[in-house]
């Protein structure tokens, strides 16, 4: 059961970090065309988008 656990832990780190944080190498031009929904990128700096994507 533990070996299931630290499995299932190591899975959900790695979608973890291949989601959210690596975000922060793609240029915001390139993510506001992704989407529509994406377009309130361009409202904010790069910086500032960095640390939203770091959290």
């Amino acid at each position: 059961m533990n070996t299931a656990l630290w499995i299932t832990t190591g899975l959900l780190t790695a979608v973890f970090l291949f989601s959210g944080p690596g975000k922060l190498f793609v240029p915001r031009e390139k993510m506001a065309a992704m989407t529509d929904a994406a377009r309130w990128v361009l409202d904010f700096k790069p910086c500032t988008l960095k640390a939203i994507g770091s959290t």
